[in-house]
């Protein structure tokens, strides 16, 4: 699965946030998205994917030669954020059964699989909002990364992990995402960089 960006410009109100943002993203690419706090990155990620309306230029998926249609693109990706919310009273088992029906994970991946693969195995019946931030964070990208889905976009992915959780986030990702066209937004966390192929500084497109 391709990702063709062309021209892609964004404003909130009157204030510019990025403008002539134009790259093509292979299949099975990993590519970072760096820039520091405030820069404009994770506002690019979510016009990639779609959650947000780009204010000029557009963002293809290009399955071989098909382009994908706009309302079919939240089929092919699944993404792991810091502001993304989890359902606070729903335990991590309710909202793995609850994803398994929305977006489906790779029929390899069993309930007890998953639950072992992040170390939460323990904590699967706890209703999430007695979780730490860490492991909120390490079931967003399990639940992301086990996804059946050929694009993966991570944003700060390593925000809020401890050494341990960054392995198990290392082991997971490089056992199940490397067949993915993946976007990782950084603000040049060295574990992070260390995913990807090439990366784009997205202060360059403020001007």
């Amino acid at each position: 699965m391709r990702i063709v960006v062309e021209n892609l410009q964004k404003n909130f109100n009157n204030q510019l946030v990025f403008q002539n943002l134009s790259l093509e993203i292979n299949a099975n690419q990993k590519i970072a998205f760096v820039g520091p706090n405030g820069s404009g990155k994770s506002t690019a990620l979510l016009c990639l994917a779609g959650f947000y309306q780009p204010s000029k230029g557009k963002v293809d998926f290009i399955n071989n030669t098909s382009i994908i249609e706009e309302v079919q693109k939240f089929s092919y990706l699944s993404i792991a954020s810091p502001y993304l919310e989890l359902p606070e009273n729903f335990s991590a088992l309710e909202i793995f059964n609850f994803q398994s029906n929305l977006k489906p994970f790779r029929k390899d991946i069993s309930q007890d699989f998953f639950f072992n693969s992040i170390k939460l195995t323990r904590s699967k019946n706890t209703p999430v909002k007695f979780f730490s931030s860490g492991m909120k964070q390490i079931l967003k990208l399990g639940l992301a990364i086990f996804a059946d889905t050929p694009i993966l976009f991570l944003d700060e992915p390593c925000s809020n992990l401890d050494e341990n959780n960054i392995l198990i986030f290392n082991e997971i990702f490089k056992s199940y995402a490397l067949n993915k066209t993946v976007l990782i937004g950084t603000n040049n966390h060295p574990s992070e960089l260390a995913l990807v192929q090439s990366s784009v500084d997205i202060l360059k497109y403020k001007t």
